[in-house]
């Protein structure tokens, strides 16, 4: 529940399409644009002088288009974070740090999660790029942890026999779907706060003039709600949460 916000509404929902509008802004402001040859209603006007889209055009001190850089960023993000999970998943199942290294992972994830409130410009692309990076390392570390705790659970249930192999079974699958059905409410629940915010608040260009700070900010915000969504949950899941040291 606290967690899945983070690829319901930040991930998946709101960062591609905001990362990507960063990234040709970025790029066509290099090229000289203003706020009103980047924020156009109509697509076939949203280009320059030469009748370049900013989606074509090259990122400032990069042989990169800006419309490859979400591509780019989640590739980085996924080479990564295969790495980090080769190298520190294990800690979930092994050693006295399972509980604190799931908390110290939480608070970091959710503090740059919070950080991307601060990107309202193109010139803080280089802040969502290390936000989204360090998240997602976070995230699938945090996921591992979690999953550690499954089986000590299963283990501790009063009815969980040690012999009974079919009912511990199924006391798993029970736990491991109510998981998940937890996980898709908060996520759900989330994004209908996020598309009401967006709809009464973000800026059309389409309806009004739109400047620069006015498009990124309430992408910008929501993404920080998943932040503080997470760590208010997180908290009391903490509180509540033995140790339960490994072998």
């Amino acid at each position: 529940f606290a967690n899945s916000p983070y690829f319901n509404v930040y991930s998946v929902v709101i960062f591609g399409p905001w990362y990507k509008w960063l990234a040709q802004s970025m790029a066509a402001q290099s090229k000289g644009w203003d706020d009103d040859d980047m924020f156009q209603c109509e697509f076939d006007k949203y280009t320059d002088s030469k009748g370049e889209y900013p989606w074509r055009l090259d990122m400032p001190g990069i042989q990169l288009k800006a419309g490859a850089m979400p591509s780019f960023i989640a590739f980085f993000k996924v080479v990564v974070q295969l790495l980090s999970l080769l190298s520190f998943a294990a800690y979930g199942d092994y050693g006295p740090y399972r509980k604190k290294i799931l908390m110290v992972l939480t608070w970091i994830a959710c503090i740059f999660i919070f950080l991307n409130i601060c990107v309202v410009s193109p010139n803080m692309l280089w802040l969502a790029s290390l936000s989204h990076v360090v998240a997602g390392i976070c995230f699938v570390l945090v996921m591992g942890y979690y999953n550690a705790y499954l089986p000590i659970l299963i283990e501790n249930y009063p009815l969980a026999s040690q012999d009974d192999t079919q009912t511990r079974d199924k006391f798993t699958d029970t736990a491991s779907m109510k998981g998940m059905l937890a996980g898709q409410a908060g996520g759900l629940l989330l994004q209908l706060v996020v598309f009401v915010l967006l709809l009464l608040s973000e800026c059309d260009p389409c309806k009004e003039q739109c400047s620069t700070f006015n498009i990124f900010f309430w992408p910008a915000l929501c993404m920080s709600l998943v932040g503080v969504w997470w760590a208010g949950f997180s908290a009391y899941t903490f509180r509540v949460l033995g140790d339960r040291p490994g072998p």
